[in-house]
């Protein structure tokens, strides 16, 4: 598995911490909502999306940038604020973060990279889950860190029970992050 440092030094493209401009949303102490870092009120209005799906599956391999672009600008104009999105899509075969566990597969990172951009360009965040875990235990054999693929688990039931799995997910955080 590949050291973080070295994952670094291969990204496509590196987020920075957010500026004045851009800065991080938290929980209001003692209050039921939220608001940015400089104090703004801010409202979740989300939206379901997956790598997949119509409107982002031309991101990949940056098919029809542009067509996604103006999906994001229409989200906007419709009030959306966030995207509730999945690292990894197991649905299909080659849309999975890693193409081996500890291996990022460069496609996958390039889109992510022009999805955060497209977000930041149109002032929509993103609510990340790591793991498509409905299609990774339907398709396991072909997942990541199944053992049949050369990853370190015997099954999803043991993601976060086996030592060498966990290990993995650190780091695929750590390089997400």
């Amino acid at each position: 598995m590949k050291h973080v440092a070295e994952l670094e030094q291969t990204a496509i493209r590196r987020v920075s911490a957010p500026g004045p401009e851009r800065d991080w949303v938290r929980c209001v102490g003692r209050a039921p909502y939220f608001q940015t870092e400089s104090g703004a009120a801010w409202a979740p209005v989300g939206h379901n999306e997956a790598i997949t799906w119509p409107h982002l599956a031309p991101l990949y391999r940056r098919q029809d940038v542009a067509s996604v672009d103006q999906h994001f600008a229409a989200l906007k104009a419709s009030g959306v604020t966030c995207l509730r999105l999945m690292l990894d899509y197991n649905q299909v075969r080659h849309r999975h973060l890693e193409s081996r566990c500890g291996h990022f597969s460069p496609a996958m990172v390039r889109l992510w990279d022009d999805l955060i951009q497209l977000g930041e360009r149109h002032d929509i965040r993103f609510l990340l889950t790591p793991f498509d875990t409905f299609f990774m235990a339907r398709r396991w054999k072909t997942h990541p860190y199944a053992q049949a693929t050369g990853g370190p688990c015997k099954s999803p039931r043991h993601m976060f029970t086996c030592a060498d799995t966990r290990a993995a997910i650190i780091n695929r955080l750590l390089f997400a992050t």
